[in-house]
């Protein structure tokens, strides 16, 4: 009797037992470290940690939550050893820690909040250019740095909001064309110190030794304001001034990287918009030109036609960000306007568009980096050392 008697008391306590186990796992709860440590605002980070899939397990009613310097964020655990929290904007930085009845568990070290910007659809006023005040020529953005410079360059962590000076361009020029190829950056052309006619030299900076190298010229007559893009590692310039505000050239040229080499293409229907930028729609290009609507280039065939299109932008800038889907980002004088534009073919249409710009301000350079816009300004032909940075919605 006392043997069965025995049996269900030992099973209760053992079911109290682990009840109670279950209801604290306080012993195997740790949060160690995010993953980046520093990451900006609308952005996903890991937390890892342990005993994250246990707290779940031993509270149905989803007391688990997250904590970034006491503000609440979203979070999913993905398992024991995992979670992931997205950083709200409201977010500041501070200790990450994981809070389960009332008790808060949190990580040695801090989080810390990028300056970057990551609100959509907003600009935001960065630290001023700190190069000389005189017009700066030439942008371009490598590796998560913007890279703006005239006869000094300087660079700007995108992250961190910093700038640093580097290598100068071993001749200065203003008006430039500048495309990437493999993390390599190359500023063609401008109107050099010699003034009047146009350049046709190519200069090659290296991010990671801080190098220029003088790279093979244009074998044809230089130009200021031309428009370049590339495609399969081979860069593209067409268009621009052979000679200080003559007509604009419809000559069209290749550079191969790999050879350091120039050839010249079948010429344009049309004089392009100078210092526009050309945007891509699978392997196809389209430009603006001067009057004749949208223009497209198939570099498979190095065949060009005039297409009809709506609105004409003198500046066009496009980021290839599958987020932007077929958004286009189309920049004139002080406004910037998002596009919504459909190709069936033959004709190219806006459907929508939307004057977002910053106040009064005259842009002046611009690239992309990453899912931004940055931008140098004048404003009343008065020159400025203002940089600005614009998130896509």
């Amino acid at each position: 009797m006392k043997t069965y008697f025995l049996v269900p008391v030992l099973l209760i306590l053992l079911a109290v037992s682990s009840c109670s186990k279950n209801d604290n796992p306080s012993a195997t709860i740790e949060v160690i470290r995010t993953t980046p440590t520093t990451a900006r605002v609308n952005s996903t980070v890991k937390v890892i940690g342990k005993g994250f899939k246990n707290l779940l397990a031993a509270d149905s009613s989803a007391q688990f939550k997250l904590y970034i310097a006491d503000v609440l964020c979203d979070a999913a655990v993905i398992n024991d050893t995992l979670a992931e929290v997205f950083i709200p904007a409201n977010a500041k930085s501070g200790t990450v820690c994981v809070e389960w009845k009332a008790k808060k568990y949190c990580a040695a070290s801090p989080f810390t909040i990028s300056p970057a910007n990551g609100i959509q659809n907003t600009f935001q006023r960065l630290p001023d250019y700190p190069g000389k005040k005189n017009r700066p020529s030439t942008m371009f953005a490598v590796n998560g740095f913007v890279y703006v410079g005239f006869d000094d360059f300087w660079k700007f962590d995108v992250e961190q909001h910093t700038w640093q000076r580097v290598a100068d361009m071993p001749e200065w020029a203003t008006r430039t064309a500048s495309f990437v190829i493999n993390g390599k950056a190359y500023v063609f052309g401008g109107l050099t110190a010699s003034a009047g006619n146009g350049a046709g030299t190519l200069y090659c900076y290296d991010p990671q030794t801080n190098i220029w190298t003088k790279k093979a010229s244009m074998p044809a007559a230089g130009r200021m304001d031309a428009l370049c893009f590339v495609h399969n590692n081979k860069a593209y310039v067409l268009g621009g001034y052979e000679v200080y505000n003559n007509p604009v050239s419809q000559q069209c040229w290749t550079y191969d990287s790999q050879t350091d080499t120039w050839t010249r293409l079948a010429d344009l229907p049309a004089p392009v918009e100078l210092e526009g930028h050309a945007y891509r729609m699978g392997n196809l290009f389209y430009i603006p030109t001067t009057g004749y609507g949208t223009i497209e280039f198939d570099p498979a065939s190095d065949v060009w036609r005039v297409l009809q299109s709506g609105p004409q932008t003198r500046f066009a800038a496009l980021h290839s960000s599958y987020r932007w889907n077929n958004m286009m980002y189309l920049i004139q004088a002080n406004q910037v306007y998002r596009v919504n534009r459909r190709f069936d073919g033959a004709v190219m249409t806006t459907s929508y568009q939307y004057p977002i710009a910053p106040g009064d301000k005259q842009f002046m350079l611009y690239t992309s980096a990453g899912e931004e816009l940055f931008f140098m300004h004048i404003n009343n032909l008065t020159y400025a050392n203002e940089f600005w940075e614009y998130l896509p919605e």
